[in-house]
């Protein structure tokens, strides 16, 4: 309460205490809970409580389930760790796991960025100041996994790691690793120097909101870091110094920036690099904030998936185009489309407009908020009554040709005679109404 938490801000993230080893040994034993059990668990080390008289916060995996748990000590003034973590457990391994995730996965998509901390106070005290966007490495160096569940929430990152060497150096190498998986990203400046919690603590809510929205890129924080770690009055360092700042700044797409940074670059070290301006630059860069994408669905040349795509995309933008749908063909073939159709046939039920970022916080399946996402950025002006009548067209042929081919299979089996007449029957009556389908498409 001295750190001001609030009563909502405990129970949402269900803070709890670990009071003393044997208090919590005795709580263990009433609940019956196995020594085998404890010890996979990370609670228990040979028989010792691991976590004791400290502030408990859990970690959760993207699914919402405790795997582990942070801990801080109560005073300052204890001699112990300030922080203790779970140990690698069958269930705990801090490198596939992010602080607050589960929660950010549906939050970001929203707002359209994530903040990323080192640890789960920061976290914490972004929340205080109603700032949810926030998640946490838990201090360790990122791995390819917690980078591709960066890159699956499909926004740009903040970063605001701590301001101390230490902090500095993750920042650099967040931002070099960023880069290489395409993850769009700036630096927060945290002018304070200081974490979200000290900030909150000290100057309140607006102060931590103005340095969230206070950013710079990684290039601007590499003026301001490297030349600690180069020796620029050594000629070679020197050159190694332009030379990294220079491929970042040819990652960049906007042309004044680039020539602005160069131009600082120069005055700088002496190299010029501005010459290389008139050649293209080579951005790996993935700015899904900025505008959705153009693609155009073939609907008549890529068969059944490519229209029941472009049917699930203008059932998104027409109450009506789902109805249609739902009456004429019925299911999907594909699965994760099948799925999908399912909920927004629910939420049809009870509203007329569609909200996208409403129905992404309803899907709880990973894979289908990936899909989801991917219509979502699909150009609104590609949805038209025309086009969606033509994937009506396509997908009813499709379905009749994969009929036809299964009575081929079943006819090239049969060996009665007048069972081969009845199939041949069948078969001749589906080529007659794909027929007419097609007939109908043409006029």
């Amino acid at each position: 309460l001295s750190r001001q938490f609030s009563k909502e801000l405990i129970d949402r993230f269900q803070i709890g205490y670990a009071p003393e080893k044997e208090a919590s040994m005795h709580f263990f034993k009433a609940k019956k809970f196995e020594a085998e059990a404890l010890e996979k668990a990370g609670l228990v080390n040979e028989g010792r409580v691991i976590f004791s008289e400290r502030i408990t916060i859990p970690i959760h995996d993207q699914n919402g389930k405790i795997t582990g748990y942070t801990a801080r000590r109560l005073s300052d003034e204890d001699d112990r760790p300030k922080y203790i973590n779970t140990a690698n457990t069958p269930l705990y391994n801090k490198s596939r796991l992010i602080f607050n995730y589960h929660r950010v996965k549906s939050i970001a998509r929203k707002s359209g960025y994530a903040i990323l901390c080192e640890g789960a106070m920061d976290v914490l005290g972004l929340e205080k100041a109603e700032i949810h966007e926030g998640l946490a490495c838990l201090g360790t160096a990122m791995s390819d996994e917690q980078l591709n569940m960066l890159e699956k929430l499909r926004v740009p990152i903040r970063v605001w790691y701590d301001q101390d060497q230490a902090g500095k150096k993750a920042t650099y190498h967040f931002g070099k690793l960023a880069m290489a998986h395409g993850i769009p990203f700036t630096i927060v400046k945290n002018e304070k120097g200081k974490d979200p919690d000290e900030i909150f603590c000290q100057y309140g809510q607006e102060e931590v909101r103005r340095s969230v929205e206070s950013t710079i890129p990684y290039v601007e924080f590499l003026f301001s870091y490297l030349p600690d770690v180069y020796n620029l009055s050594n000629y070679e360092e020197k050159k190694q110094f332009a030379n990294e700042i220079k491929d970042v700044v040819l990652t960049l797409s906007d042309p004044i920036e680039q020539r602005m940074f160069f131009e600082q670059l120069k005055s700088i070290t002496g190299f010029d690099f501005l010459p290389m301006l008139t050649q293209p630059a080579t951005s790996k860069r993935k700015d899904w904030h900025t505008k959705k994408q153009t693609c155009y669905i073939p609907l008549l040349t890529d068969g059944r998936k490519k229209a029941e795509s472009y049917a699930l995309f203008s059932m998104l933008h027409s109450k009506q185009a789902s109805k249609r749908f739902k009456e004429e063909i019925g299911f999907f073939k594909e699965e994760k489309y099948r799925s999908l159709s399912l909920y927004i046939y629910e939420y049809y039920r009870t509203k007329d407009v569609m909200d996208e970022n409403e129905l992404l916080l309803l899907l709880e399946d990973e894979q289908l908020q990936n899909e989801l996402v991917s219509l979502m950025e699909i150009d609104d002006s590609l949805y038209s009554e025309e086009a969606f009548e033509d994937c009506l067209w396509k997908i009813k042929e499709c379905a009749i040709s994969e009929q036809i081919e299964l009575l081929n299979h079943e006819i090239s089996l049969l060996l009665d005679p007048l069972k081969k007449v009845e199939f041949a029957m069948k078969k001749k009556r589906l080529i007659e109404a794909r027929n007419e389908i097609r007939h109908r498409k043409e006029g």
